[in-house]
């Protein structure tokens, strides 16, 4: 009787106990920094001085239209240094995404949308980008790589059969995959709009990239997909198809 805990009352072993830990989904942008982002002295060097050379590129490449206001770029050498190759929205995106595609039933039941999934996703990325220089900073798309095995097989066929007609020269070209791939993982964000502009901004895989021409080369993608049924036009924006 001692020692038996009727149902989950643990009250009496918790009233031992006066502080309280609790890692919440708002704060883990800060362990994402703290355990995988964290620079060397001579990295956080190098990144300050990349800062300084690029930093109206920086300020001009990140400008979304019609996005709420915490949907941006960075806000300081302090803050390029803490997220590279990240960029501040990714962090807000990434949780509202995982969010939205559980909530949409699109995902397995092992698929976590909170912690360990963002931990894993931002590492798994950061991966693909350690043979990169410095210059290399993570596009949004990379983040699907890290989730496709948890989503249901609906969603994987499409990706997968998009890949395979762009590989067999089927009417689509490889970097039309990875529109795809972005406009998936953004399908159900109110906080953004898929317009090709937005996209392009999303698409950005370097601070030297250029932007005008990367939007044509989207809106270009964003033709072919609509053509090959793998994406809907509604006015100016654009949206996965889903089965519904």
């Amino acid at each position: 009787s001692i020692t038996k805990i009727s149902g989950d009352d643990f009250s009496k072993i918790q009233g031992r106990f006066d502080i309280r830990l609790s890692l919440s989904s708002s704060s883990v942008d800060e362990v994402i920094k703290k355990r995988i982002l964290l620079k060397t002295p001579e990295a956080a060097q190098l990144l300050s001085a990349q800062y300084e050379k690029n930093m109206t590129a920086l300020r001009n490449l990140f400008v979304f239209n019609g996005s709420v206001s915490d949907i941006k770029g960075y806000d300081g050498a302090e803050d390029y240094i803490q997220s590279y190759p990240f960029v501040h929205y990714q962090f807000l995106m990434m949780q509202s995404a995982l969010a939205e595609i559980r909530k949409h039933g699109n995902s397995g039941k092992h698929f976590s949308g909170g912690e360990r999934s963002m931990l894993s996703g931002f590492q798994e990325t950061a991966q693909k980008l350690q043979e990169k220089d410095e210059n290399a900073l993570a596009p949004f798309y990379l983040f699907y790589d890290s989730i496709h095995t948890f989503l249901d097989s609906s969603v994987r066929r499409v990706i997968d059969r998009c890949r395979n007609a762009a590989e067999n020269g089927d009417g689509l070209k490889l970097q039309d995959v990875n529109v795809l791939k972005l406009l998936f993982l953004i399908r159900y964000l109110n906080d953004i709009r898929a317009t090709p502009e937005n996209i392009a901004v999303l698409m950005i895989e370097s601070v030297n990239t250029e932007k005008l021409q990367l939007k044509e080369q989207v809106k270009q993608s964003l033709d072919r997909l609509v053509s090959q049924n793998y994406v809907a036009r509604n006015g100016d924006t654009y949206a996965f198809l889903t089965d519904d």
